[in-house]
């Protein structure tokens, strides 16, 4: 443990002192390694964590740093060009067009339909298995429609992501709050629409994150009302999120607490540890890059399928693969803890290479974080908005393999997005 301890705080005060924009590494570096660090105690019973396993995490975060201070050495020799004004403000009316007459209209049809099914035609408990299709293989939430589930998920899912992370970017760099707004009320209607609370997580820790990456509140006065006013919002969201979690079964505090907060924030280490003791485990299948790329690459299965093939996306082998119950541990009582579908980012960059990629990718984040980490001096809103989108996959590549779900889908979007725009704005002028 306390090698460990030692190995994060290195990292931290390495950046700390060699870099000038990693505001965004430290946040990552300190949640990973209070996470890591807690598994050691097995405060809710978990098994502790193999001295193998842990050189995997050391291995990621030491190329991820490293790979990180080096591109930003090298980006101090490079001019890049500064943010289209133009083009910014005219982005910003065009999704905030796009929330307001088609996105927003279509999340709250549907959840207005699971507001129905959920006070009159099931309970919360079986809504919250329903909704995923686990007891029929479809969805009453989108009319126990396969196809219309996954345009859901392929379309609304991104995009929801894109608005949010535009509207957080917006907000901090151009003192805009609409879009964010609209943002924040898409993740609400998402986490009621699938009886969840990882919308609340988000708004929670973006709000934490305010303080961190904005850098304007200067004087006292303007701190105090922030601060009352951010934890007043907390307050309630995390009502709302214990009233989420009553309303599914668990009522004891205590059980809440150790299930919900340490349970769930680092049982993803000992699934990884216990996955890469497992021989017959398909963390050992190697897929070469499609893991980690899943997000993406499954877009493209439906299309290769048109013509006779019958390939699965790494998003459903891997999401089916770790829905089912792991033993990551016993309680006081010496009951077994099953837990499943929390497997982590690790698990989806393991599993296209091993060791090997787990070294390419800490490097590849490096170098696309510290690029995007720029934005929090140029305050473009776009490229920040990739960087805080990196910063998400990141933060709650603890809990799941982010890289499979819509955020990586919405990073590629913000990106094709600036491109396509500042194109046209070469052809206008």
């Amino acid at each position: 443990m306390l090698v460990t301890l030692s190995f994060y705080i290195f990292l931290i005060l390495l950046v700390s002192y060699f870099s000038k924009q990693g505001m965004g590494l430290l946040i990552t570096l300190t949640w990973w390694g209070i996470l890591n660090v807690i598994t050691y105690f097995s405060l809710s019973g978990l098994f502790l964590l193999s001295s193998e396993t842990q050189l995997v995490y050391f291995l990621f975060f030491a190329f991820f740093v490293i790979s990180f201070l080096l591109t930003e050495k090298l980006l101090q020799f490079i001019q890049l060009k500064k943010s289209n004004l133009n083009f910014s403000a005219y982005l910003y009316r065009f999704l905030s067009n796009l929330t307001l007459f088609v996105l927003l209209p279509i999340q709250l049809i549907f959840t207005l339909r699971a507001i129905y099914l959920i006070c009159f035609v099931m309970t919360p408990s079986y809504y919250r298995s329903d909704v995923f299709g686990l007891m029929t293989g479809t969805s009453s939430l989108f009319f126990n429609s396969i196809l219309v589930a996954k345009a859901h998920a392929f379309i609304m899912g991104p995009l929801q992501f894109v608005i949010f992370f535009a509207g957080f970017s917006y907000f901090i760099n151009r003192k805009k709050k609409g879009l964010l707004a609209l943002g924040t009320i898409l993740i609400v209607l998402d986490a009621l629409m699938m009886f969840g609370r990882f919308g609340y997580h988000y708004l929670i820790l973006s709000l934490v994150f305010y303080f961190f990456l904005s850098g304007k509140i200067r004087n006292l006065h303007e701190k105090r009302r922030v601060i009352l006013s951010t934890l007043s919002f907390i307050t309630i969201l995390l009502f709302t999120v214990v009233k989420v979690t009553n309303n599914r079964g668990d009522s004891n505090f205590t059980k809440i607490f150790e299930t919900y907060v340490i349970t769930y924030h680092t049982e993803s280490f000992i699934i990884f540890d216990t996955e890469l003791k497992n021989p017959n485990s398909i963390l050992h299948e190697y897929t070469y890059g499609l893991s980690t790329f899943g997000g993406v690459e499954r877009y493209f299965i439906p299309i290769i399928n048109q013509f006779g093939f019958k390939w699965l996306s790494q998003t459903d082998i891997v999401g089916g693969y770790l829905h089912q119950n792991f033993l990551v541990g016993y309680d006081e009582y010496l009951k077994p803890l099953l837990f499943n579908a929390y497997g982590s980012i690790f698990f989806t960059m393991y599993r296209d290479g091993g060791l090997i990629a787990v070294s390419i990718f800490g490097i590849l984040f490096g170098l696309f974080f510290s690029f995007y980490s720029v934005s929090l001096k140029s305050k473009d809103p776009i490229d920040f908005a990739i960087f805080y989108g990196l910063l998400f996959i990141l933060i709650y590549g603890v809990f799941q393999p982010t890289v499979l779900g819509p955020m990586l889908p919405a990073l590629f979007i913000l990106y094709l997005s600036k491109v396509i725009f500042n194109a046209y704005a070469k052809l206008v002028h």
